[in-house]
């Protein structure tokens, strides 16, 4: 039966069969990633008869097989988009295969430039493209550098999937390289992608601006089209910073507001302390005056001591007063006494 090649290595190679299963096949040196050839596959019974009964059936859904195994290699499944500034894409299938590479601006067509990435694996085709960048001196190892990925799958699963892998390969690639490269992937829709090719950028890099616009409504998609990733970054940071800066500022005003406030509520608690202080004293010399001119027996002005002094004077004033009396009064009868003639 025919099979569509799918990946070479060394002596062997991997097909794909009609029933969408793979197989692995001897290479002679000839076989090569899309190519079709002969597969016999090795059976432990021999039934000719049968299988001459059923080969017109099996080449009928060989047809049908194989030419849905080539429409599915075929068609674009995933993109991953890489933005240094040069910016690239590319296109794999569902087998993670790659089937185009293209440049989406200059610098990006230029790194392109003598390479073949068709028919690699997906992270190898990302892991070729970085080292050309390092190469060509769009990465360099001694300064800051700023890499954007972007997946893209019709499938949210395997969009999942080829973020970890290019997360791997990017790690490996640069990280160990050059320590300063910031990496960022994202992952976007279909939507997004189409958006974006329709204005002629990738889709990381409208995720950007898009970003960059929501700090500064002011901008324009076509002010920042043109402009690298690393300065759409560096002003995303920026925005970021003035706009973290301006709350903490906001912060500490309505600290320092809500400080004043509560500092005049205790002034205004302390004065009405004192006009309670002012009040009572007012009361209580009320009150002292109205003991003095009611005769009270054992009064005691504000001015007493603190041992009850002045009431003991006061009691002792009130004795001697007392006895003066009793003395005048005593008098008083023993004159009369003489006066009627008591001799008592």
């Amino acid at each position: 039966m025919k099979v569509l090649v799918v990946e070479v290595k060394g002596k062997y190679a991997v097909a794909l069969n009609k029933q969408g299963e793979f197989v692995k096949l001897g290479n002679n040196g000839q076989l090569h990633v899309g190519c079709e050839c002969d597969y016999v596959p090795n059976r432990s019974f021999g039934a000719s008869t049968l299988l001459k009964a059923a080969s017109m059936a099996a080449a009928f859904l060989f047809t049908i097989g194989l030419s849905y195994g080539v429409y599915s290699y075929s068609k674009p499944y995933s993109y991953v988009d890489i933005d240094i500034n040069p910016s690239v894409e590319i296109t794999s299938n569902i087998f993670d295969r790659i089937i185009k590479v293209k440049g989406l601006n200059d610098d990006g067509t230029k790194l392109l430039t003598n390479t073949n990435y068709r028919n690699m694996r997906l992270e190898d085709g990302v892991e070729g493209i970085l080292k050309s960048a390092f190469k060509s001196g769009y990465l360099k190892t001694d300064s800051n550098n700023s890499v954007v990925f972007t997946v893209v799958s019709i499938n949210d699963k395997k969009s999942t999937e080829i973020k970890k892998e290019v997360e791997i390969t990017a790690q490996k690639e640069i990280g160990e390289v050059s320590k300063a490269t910031e990496i960022l992937i994202e992952k976007a829709t279909p939507d997004k992608h189409k958006s974006a090719t329709d204005m002629g950028i990738s889709p990381g890099k409208l995720v950007l601006i898009e970003k960059l616009i929501e700090a500064k409504p002011e901008l324009k998609i076509d002010d920042l089209k043109d402009e690298p990733v690393k300065d759409i970054m560096k002003s995303i940071k920026e925005a970021k910073k003035q706009e973290s800066d301006k709350e903490a500022k906001d912060q500490k005003l309505d600290e320092l507001s809500n400080k004043d406030n509560n500092t005049q509520d205790n002034k205004n608690t302390s004065g009405m302390g004192h006009e309670a202080d002012s009040n009572k004293d007012v009361k209580t010399q009320a009150n002292d005056q109205n003991a003095k001119e009611s005769g009270n027996k054992y009064y005691v002005g504000k001015g007493s001591d603190k041992d009850g002094e002045g009431s003991k004077n006061n009691r002792k004033q009130e004795d001697a007063n007392n006895s003066s009396k009793e003395k005048t009064d005593d008098k008083s009868t023993k004159n009369n006494n003489l006066e009627y003639g008591n001799k008592d």
